[in-house]
C-alpha cells in the first residue's frame, strides 16, 4: 500500500485532527494581537516578558517575540503572507513556542506572495547567524541561500508549506528537514471524503470533476491537485485544470463561474488553495450549484468555514499551521543541543479535513488561536 493509499484509509479517524488537539500539546500562551498595518504593538508574552509586534504597510513585515532572558538557541521563522488568515495561528504559535522551549524567536517574510523579497530576507537574515532558520522553501530560487546557509553552519530546515519534493529526502535545496504539510497526501484525504458524495450524484463514467489554481504550475498548487487526481481518476471521473485567480476572490470568482456556466457537466470542483477555493465557494452560490456540483477546497478561514457549514463546500483541507512552527523549532533546537549529533527531522503536519461531521467544532471556535479563522 502506497503513502497515499495509507492516508486514504487512515482519513476517517485523523479527520478531527485540528488546532483543538495541538491546543493540547502545546497549550497556554498568549495569542496573536490583530493590528492596523504600520502600527507597532507591545504585548506581554508568556512569562510576562514584553514583545515588540511591528507590521508595516510595505511588502515586508518583522515581528519579533523574545520570551526569556538566557535563551537556548536563536531561531528565526520566514513565511510568505504575514498578512493572510492563514498566517493567524502561526504567528500566534510563536510566542507559546519560545515559552514551551525556552528559546527566542522572531518571525518575519512578507505580506504577499513576493518570493524575491522574501528571499532578500532569507539572505540578511543568514548573516545575522541564528541558531537556526525555519522557511516556507516553496519557490526553487530559495534552494541556493538554504545551500549557503548550511555551508555557513546555519541550519535550515522548510516549514508549513513546501515545492513539489516535499518530504524526499535528500532534498535539492540541502535542507535538512521538512515540517509540514505532505500536500499530495492531504489532498487525497479531501478527494476521497467527497468522492462518495460525487459518486451519489450517479454521473455519467468519465463526468469531469474540475480544479481550480490561482498559480497553475506552481509545483505547491500541482502537488495538491495531483493528489486530487490520484483518487478521482482511479475512480474513473475526469480531472481537468483551470486558472482562478491570479491573487484575489474578486478576480477568481468570475473566473470559475464562468467555466463551471459553460461547462455544465462538471460533477465536482475542487480549489487548492485559498483564493481559488473561495472563489469557487462564491461561484457555486451564485449558480445555485449546491449539491449539483460538490465542491472542496483548501486553507482554513472564516468565509471557507461558512461554506462548509452551508453546504456549499462538503469538505475543508486542514493544514493544521499552528503546530508547525514548535515542531520545526524542537528539531532545531535538538540539532543545536546535541551538537548536530540528532538531525532535525521529517514531519508531516496536516492531517485534518473539515466537513459536516466537525464544521461545527470549527466554527464554534474560529477565533481561537489554534484555528485563526475568525
Amino acid at each position: 500500500m502506497t503513502k497515499e493509499q495509507q492516508g486514504v484509509a487512515r482519513r476517517d479517524w485523523v479527520k478531527y485532527a485540528g488546532g483543538a488537539i495541538a491546543g493540547l500539546v502545546i497549550g497556554g500562551a498568549a495569542g496573536y494581537l490583530a493590528k492596523p498595518s504600520g502600527v507597532a504593538t507591545t504585548v506581554t508574552a508568556p512569562g510576562g516578558v514584553p514583545a515588540t509586534v511591528t507590521e508595516t504597510a510595505t511588502q515586508t513585515v518583522s515581528t519579533t517575540v523574545s520570551t526569556v532572558a538566557s535563551p537556548l538557541a536563536t531561531i528565526v521563522a520566514i513565511f510568505a503572507d504575514l498578512n493572510g488568515s492563514f498566517t493567524v495561528p502561526v504567528k500566534a504559535s510563536v510566542p507559546d513556542t519560545s515559552s514551551l522551549l525556552n528559546i527566542n524567536m522572531k518571525i518575519t517574510g512578507v505580506t504577499g506572495l513576493d518570493f524575491k523579497s522574501m528571499a532578500d530576507i532569507f539572505s540578511a537574515t543568514i548573516a545575522e547567524k541564528p541558531d537556526g532558520i525555519m522557511i516556507e522553501e516553496v519557490d526553487p530560487s530559495f534552494f541556493p541561500l538554504t545551500k549557503q546557509a548550511i555551508s555557513q553552519g546555519v541550519p535550515v530546515v522548510s516549514c508549513i508549506v513546501d515545492d513539489a519534493n516535499s518530504l524526499t529526502d535528500p532534498h535539492p535545496s540541502g535542507r535538512l528537514a521538512y515540517i509540514g504539510t505532505d500536500m499530495r497526501l492531504l489532498a487525497t484525504m479531501v478527494a476521497a471524503d467527497i468522492l462518495p458524495q460525487i459518486q451519489a450524484l450517479s454521473p455519467p463514467k468519465g463526468a469531469e470533476v474540475a480544479i481550480f489554481l490561482s498559480r497553475p504550475g506552481a509545483p505547491d498548487e500541482e502537488t495538491r491537485a495531483t493528489g486530487y487526481k490520484d483518487v478521482l481518476e482511479a475512480a474513473g471521473f475526469t480531472c481537468t485544470e483551470h486558472m482562478a485567480g491570479p491573487s484575489t476572490v474578486d478576480q477568481a470568482e468570475p473566473l470559475v463561474e464562468s467555466y463551471l456556466t459553460s461547462h455544465p457537466g462538471v460533477v465536482g470542483a475542487l480549489g487548492v488553495d485559498g483564493v481559488a477555493s473561495m472563489g469557487l465557494a462564491g461561484a457555486v452560490r451564485k449558480l445555485n450549484l449546491k449539491g449539483k456540483v460538490i465542491a472542496a477546497g483548501f486553507d482554513v478561514t472564516s468565509d471557507a468555514l461558512a461554506a462548509v457549514a452551508d453546504g456549499t463546500f462538503y469538505a475543508l483541507a486542514n493544514q493544521q499551521p499552528y503546530i508547525c512552527v514548535p515542531q520545526a523549532a524542537l528539531t532545531l533546537l535538538a540539532y543545536k543541543l546535541s551538537g548536530g549529533l540528532i538531525r532535525p527531522w521529517n514531519s508531516a503536519t496536516g492531517a485534518g479535513v473539515i466537513d459536516s461531521t466537525n464544521a461545527q467544532l470549527f466554527v464554534q471556535n474560529a477565533s481561537s488561536k489554534y484555528v485563526g479563522a475568525a
